[in-house]
């Protein structure tokens, strides 16, 4: 059986952003997220497969996720789900409120 590589890290271009307005007990800051252009670079048994990055910044926590498909639509549509389940769970924080249409 041979190794695959590990998944790559780094940051594509950013092709999409919004800056959303969260309340975290009491304080107003800024949460961004980016999301990155889609990439032919996940190596798989049979060749090579789509990741999609996603970076969530909160105030100086900075979060980088990659979603994974198929084919480009597929890592992006996953990449829009995977923001999504992220930014309901700062939201679920006790204390904290994001307003999507500041």
């Amino acid at each position: 059986m041979s190794k695959l590589a590990p998944i790559p890290t780094d940051f594509t271009s950013i092709v999409a952003s919004r800056e959303f307005e969260i309340i975290q007990s009491g304080v107003l800051n800024k949460l961004i997220v980016q999301v990155g252009m889609p990439i032919q670079d996940v190596e798989t048994v049979d060749g090579y497969d789509w990741r999609c990055p996603v970076r969530i910044i909160d105030g100086d926590t900075i979060r980088e996720r990659r979603a994974c498909g198929v084919d480009s639509f597929q890592a992006l549509h996953l990449a829009m789900q995977l923001i999504q389940d992220e930014v309901n769970q700062i939201a679920a924080e006790e204390g904290s409120h994001v307003n999507l249409f500041s």
